[in-house]
């Protein structure tokens, strides 16, 4: 039994979202916790599959249904009934919930860390581009202030024979 709760806890692990886990992890411990603070109570032990929260929480997310399944309920009809409560798996299974939360949490909250510094590092090359762009606009507008600097074609565009003037720049007929 503790093998099929690794196996089911190891589908929710990885295929349900955090939102999904928290959710999902709070009923999955109400329903399991019920049965492990009340053995004999027969109304703990059993889940109705029609139940609107047990439906959208537990059916809808991976891995959920059959956590439940490997604590001890079977399907019967309509409902999920548990027949004598193993104590020691249905405290396990609380316990590994807790556990595998924690951990999704913890890699969700690293992974958001993570993102939170690459946008910090891309916003900095991004300033440091703009400061060295904005102090080669200033150099260029100190040069423009020096006396004697006049507007004209680059030395560049001189060896390339691109200063020339021709006929054509001067609307000249032949």
């Amino acid at each position: 039994m503790a093998a099929a709760l690794n196996g089911a806890l190891a589908v929710f692990a990885t295929r349900a979202s955090v939102e999904e886990m928290r959710s999902t992890t709070d009923i999955l411990s109400k329903y399991i916790g019920n049965v492990a603070q009340n053995p004999s109570e027969p109304k703990y032990r059993q889940i109705r599959k029609q139940n609107a929260v047990f439906q959208q929480k537990i059916l809808n997310v991976p891995g959920a249904s059959a956590i439940l399944q490997a604590v001890g309920f079977v399907e019967r009809g309509d409902f999920l009934e548990m027949g004598t409560p193993d104590l020691e798996l249905l405290n396990l299974a609380l316990k590994r919930l807790a556990e595998e939360l924690e951990e999704k949490d913890a890699k969700d909250r690293e992974a958001a860390k993570k993102l939170a510094e690459n946008r910090i590092a891309a916003q900095k090359a991004k300033d440091q581009e703009k400061k060295l762009l904005l102090m080669q606009i200033q150099g260029d507008n100190a040069c423009r202030k020096e006396v004697g600097w006049k507007s004209g074609v680059s030395s560049a565009a001189m060896k390339a024979g691109k200063g020339i003037t021709t006929f054509g720049d001067i609307s000249a007929r032949s």
